[in-house]
């Protein structure tokens, strides 16, 4: 007899100590141990054009801060945007010597409209060291506490008193419409120009902010007479607390064998708590798509946002995707540059990004909500989503262990925080083979205290995990991992090894180069619109390493010539 997904759910829970026994039908929320109290919450700032939204903020607790987001913006012609964002915005103060272009390029969108982005750097006030003082402030302008200052610099190894482990400054100029006869003359631009800090130090300098507080104070000192300012609204208690913890739980297989096999279905229930433990939402489900988009999810819980991103240049993480994936075994898994079609990204909730037949391993991931509700043409729902997550084992899905992976946004009283959990699964079955040979390798070189892979980005520090989510879409090729690498660390001054050499995280550098060079990792650096003819203009993932090209030849500028 097999078990309804409702009851396995009890079962789970009777596992975990919660209920007496399988017969009780109900459905009682997990209660997780007692989560340990941070010494201090991260308030994450943003401004755009100078302006804050006000924050409602716990009073009589010590924070930090964990991010600050300067965004000044602008829009007019190729010709004249720039000139009216170092003019006419509130960073026309600033030193906008030494601007240089950076790349240009293409992307083809879901609706196969193009969008055209520029990204600009190395303005002078971009480099040096640059300083924060913080201030908690009643609503007579007078200071509660003393001034906080926050300082960051801009190469490795970072500053003894470093704030920062994420530091992006830049320019993007984008513009939506892209002319069949490709003359953008008299076509608007919208410009922003930013300034990032991200992943601060948890519990660097903070500071108390009492019930009589006011407002925040920030003060730049590439512009110390005209500082920032965050109206705060202390109130002394909540329905929730700050934080976010992830419980999960890999439910009974159906069959009602003690461990899963090639042909079931992988369940695993994800619950979601504040720091202290308290529930962010219904036993046994998520809050609606309707209700998110409506601003109604007050527990703080995000769901995607489509918010403009550029990689390295534009926070990537403020899409906001609540997003698992499966993969495994976890000795073959692989980085895969297999594109995901548009169609199946639009019609199937769980997307299948490799196969044991074509790639050696399983990888299959979703999101919440689902990726065609996201992408349909159906208003958002306003039935719970669920919190159970579900992949489908194909026939020959090889035995060993599985990594279920999620990550989740919450946005809560100032706060904004990722979270990811990593559970291991168990499936038996035929043996794998022989384990995949690592190919890279050597991000805890730099990657190490506070600027661990583990205190940054998502928070995790397996980075067997990326591969999962960070695939080229046909939609959004700039998601794939080998990209995002690239493309960030040959602009990051902190990233201290040439960026040519790539035996500092490529363990077998000549395969990589010559059966793995993809336009992808090429465009990471070098510049799409000065490369040779016969690249796809929108990032086709395998024109590189083919058998007329760089699969015998190596790149000439780099350091694997003769190997």
């Amino acid at each position: 007899m097999r078990m309804t997904t409702l009851s396995r759910l009890i079962c789970a829970t009777v596992l975990l100590g919660v209920l007496p026994a399988c017969r009780d039908a109900r459905i009682v929320p997990i209660t997780p141990a007692a989560f340990p109290l941070e010494s201090a919450v991260g308030l994450d700032l943003r401004f755009v054009n100078g302006t804050s939204e006000p924050i409602t903020v716990l009073s009589g607790r010590r924070y930090s801060i964990d991010s600050i987001a300067l965004l000044a913006t602008a829009t007019g012609t190729p010709d004249t945007v720039l000139e009216t964002l170092a003019t006419a915005t509130e960073f026309s103060s600033l030193d906008w010597s030494d601007l240089e272009f950076d790349q240009e390029q293409i992307f083809e969108e879901f609706d196969f409209s193009l969008r055209i982005e520029r990204y600009y750097r190395r303005a002078a006030w971009m480099g040096g060291e640059h300083r924060f003082d913080v201030r908690v402030l009643d609503a007579s302008g007078n200071a509660l506490g003393s001034t906080i200052e926050l300082r960051t610099g801009p190469e490795w190894p970072p500053l003894p008193d470093e704030a920062f482990a994420t530091r992006r400054f830049g320019v993007v100029t984008r513009s939506d419409i892209v002319p069949e006869d490709g003359d953008l003359t008299d076509i608007e631009f919208a410009a922003v120009a930013a300034v990032q800090l991200r992943n601060g130090i948890r519990g660097f300098r903070t500071f108390l902010i009492p019930e009589e507080a006011a407002e925040l104070e920030i003060t730049w000192d590439h512009r110390p007479i005209q500082p920032y300012h965050v109206p705060l609204n202390p109130v002394s208690s909540a329905n929730w607390d700050y934080g976010l913890e992830i419980v999960t739980t890999v439910l009974p297989p159906a069959g009602g064998s003690s461990t899963h096999i090639p042909g079931d279905t992988i369940e695993v229930m994800v619950d979601l708590f504040d720091r202290v433990g308290v529930p962010l939402h219904e036993s046994g489900s998520f809050p609606s798509h309707q209700e998110f988009i409506a601003g109604l999810v007050t527990s703080g819980i995000e769901y995607t946002k489509h918010e403009p991103s550029a990689v390295y240049y534009l926070d990537t993480n403020r899409e906001r995707n609540l997003i698992a994936s499966l993969t495994g075994p976890i000795e073959s898994v692989r980085q895969t540059h297999s594109e995901v079609p548009r169609t199946e990204f639009a019609l199937d909730k769980v997307q299948e990004i490799a196969t044991f037949a074509a790639d050696g391993f399983l990888s299959l991931h979703q999101s919440r909500p689902a990726a065609p509700d996201l992408y349909g043409d159906e208003a958002p729902s306003a039935l719970p989503l669920s919190n159970v997550f579900a992949f489908e084992l194909p026939l020959d899905t090889p035995g060993g262990t599985y990594r279920f992976t999620i990550k989740v946004h919450r946005h809560y009283f100032g706060e904004e925080t990722i979270a990811t959990a990593v559970t291991e699964i168990t499936v038996d079955g035929f043996p794998a083979g022989p384990p995949v040979v690592p190919l890279t390798g050597n991000c805890e070189h730099c990657h190490q205290g506070n600027f661990a892979l583990s205190s940054m980005l998502h928070y995790v520090g397996n980075t067997a995990t990326c591969t999962g989510c960070h695939i080229p879409y046909a939609h959004q090729t700039n998601t794939s991992l080998p990209y995002q690498i690239h493309r960030i660390h040959s602009q990051s001054d902190r990233y201290e090894e040439d960026p040519r050499d790539c035996t500092v995280c490529h363990l077998q550098p000549t395969i990589e180069v010559e059966d793995n060079a993809r336009w992808l990792v090429c465009t990471g650096c070098h510049l799409p619109q000065e490369t040779h003819d016969g690249f796809h203009p929108f990032g086709d993932v395998e024109s590189c390493a083919d058998v007329k090209c760089h699969h015998t030849v190596n790149p000439e500028p780099h350091i694997l010539v003769g190997q």
